[in-house]
């Protein structure tokens, strides 16, 4: 714990790993609750996780469409049934059954909340995934997570990388900083592989085949 001079924080204690870079010229400061970077009092306000707020991403574009054609679709599933059952059951359904301004803005807020959820899901799969492979680098033998989908991306960073690859770890989660830049980040993974010596950079997705590194990406790395 130290007092921090960080504007409106000053002097108030706050919990910071502390790293000695450059030599140990440079004392490089990390509060993991907050996810903030600080050299010598100065919060650092280009860091890997900012990557894509410099690029534009057509490409959500697409993915947006698809989500919310497949939760359209579901919508129309349930609806059909829900009718169908009142039909077989000698129900009459009035047009106005159809028309309810109330009903007709709740199926819209359900299909703008399917971007979120799938992307909110994406985002815990990818996190259980992280955790996996950075507990396998120090050397340890996590079990796979219960979630089918993070099981499977984890039996595979293990299979087609780790094994792969020949992976030797060098280091893992390593906070960096570039005084020339004034850019700081923490990398996923320091190694030595067929390929050289490579920092790696985790990243899911649910098609390997059709993935293809997005800029940010590349510059995160």
């Amino acid at each position: 714990r130290f007092l921090a001079p960080l504007g409106c924080l000053e002097n108030v204690a706050v919990s910071m790993e502390t790293f000695k870079l450059y030599g140990g010229e440079i004392t490089l400061q990390y509060d993991d609750d907050e996810h903030k970077y600080v050299v010598d009092g100065n919060v650092i306000d280009f860091t890997a996780s900012q990557c894509s707020n410099f690029f534009n991403q057509p490409w959500m574009i697409p993915w947006g469409k698809k989500v919310m054609r497949e939760a359209a679709v579901e919508e129309y599933k349930k609806f059909s049934q829900v009718i169908g059952t009142l039909v077989k059951s000698g129900v009459k359904i009035k047009a106005s059954n159809f028309l309810d301004e109330v009903k007709i803005k709740e199926l819209e807020q359900r299909l703008n909340a399917a971007t979120r959820k799938t992307s909110d899901r994406a985002l815990l799969i990818g996190d259980l995934v992280h955790r996996y492979a950075h507990e396998f680098a120090l050397g340890k033998e996590p079990d796979l997570p219960h979630n089918e989908d993070a099981a499977r991306a984890c039996a595979a960073f293990k299979e087609k990388f780790w094994e792969k690859f020949d992976v030797t770890p060098v280091d893992a989660e390593a906070k960096v900083y570039s005084a020339k830049h004034t850019y700081a980040g923490s990398l996923d993974l320091d190694a030595h592989t067929t390929l050289g010596r490579s920092i790696v950079d985790y990243k899911t997705t649910n098609n390997l085949r059709r993935f293809s590194p997005k800029v940010e990406h590349i510059v995160q790395c």
